[in-house]
């Protein structure tokens, strides 16, 4: 069957002998790379573009964090810090305030410049003095499990005599212990004029105190040892126990000393020195009926 196209308007075949025409050769330069963030490549005077790198925008966290960082530089006789939390959920500050009143405020404070953001407070108080001894051993933790003492429930009458076994301390080190009571006296414990060692091994107890009976006997005997009766002024009272790796330089007042005298000096030794244990236990003096 015939296309309808008339036979004299068809193309010639092309056949191997035909002369192609040579093509015009064209050079091509490879193609130039350019960054959209390079201003020179494009053209852009630099001097005239501004090229300060935007500050990154505080979150809500971020600025109550700060903000509390701030209140707590000023705060006088507290150890209230911030407790590592992860990065997430509430922010958790705990720690001691000298008083009811510097709790109550303290965590107004913190509420206030943390609005927006979920805050959780623990904070106890421990009025002066006791508040110096914990400024100075911000890492102390209660200690019923490693301070036992001869009344269980810390509660001690006039004439009684104290005792506390503390121990087992997690390192070898050298162990420390001091008395402070609610008036701002403080009594070392060890080292004493009674007890100048003060080296003890890992897993070791150190018994400090004798009982009634046992005293009795060593001074028939003529020894003369350490012990300590309860008297007056009656109040609260704190044992803090630390340990060192190396001897404190720190001599403390043998018969006490200011709680403020006694916790600046054991603060500037502590530099030198740091604790790497500290625990305390609360007592109770009172007078009997």
């Amino acid at each position: 069957m015939a296309s309808g196209v008339p036979a004299s308007s068809a193309s010639p075949p092309t056949t191997a002998a035909t002369t192609a025409r040579p093509s015009q050769e064209i050079g091509i330069r490879p193609a130039q790379t350019v960054s959209r963030a390079d201003p020179v490549a494009v053209g852009v005077d630099i001097a005239s573009v501004d090229v300060t790198a935007a500050e990154p925008v505080a979150t809500d966290r971020e600025r109550a964090i700060a903000a509390v960082a701030g209140i707590l530089e000023d705060e006088d006789c507290t150890t209230v810090r911030r407790v590592a939390d992860g990065g997430d959920g509430p922010l958790r500050y705990a720690g001691f305030v000298p008083s009811e009143a510097d709790r109550a405020r303290l965590a107004a404070e913190i509420a206030e410049n943390a609005q927006g953001v979920d805050v959780q407070l623990d904070l106890a108080v421990a009025g002066r003095p006791f508040c110096t001894a914990f400024v100075a051993l911000p890492g102390a933790v209660e200690g019923r499990d490693v301070m036992i003492l001869n009344r269980d429930d810390g509660i001690y009458l006039d004439g009684e005599l104290l005792q506390v076994e503390i121990g087992p301390v997690p390192a070898d080190g050298y162990l420390q212990v001091a008395f402070i009571d609610h008036t701002g006296e403080v009594l070392q414990m060890l080292p004493s004029r009674f007890a100048e060692n003060v080296a003890i091994a890992a897993g070791e107890v150190r018994e400090l105190g004798v009982e009634e009976g046992v005293l009795e006997v060593l001074r028939q005997l003529g020894v003369d040892i350490g012990s300590w009766k309860v008297e007056g002024p009656f109040g609260r009272g704190l044992i803090l126990a630390l340990l060192t790796r190396q001897p404190l330089a720190f001599e403390a007042a043998p018969l006490g000393e200011d709680a403020g005298s006694y916790f600046e000096g054991l603060r500037a030794a502590l530099i030198e020195t740091p604790a790497i244990w500290a625990r305390y236990r609360w007592i109770d003096t009172r007078p009997r009926s």
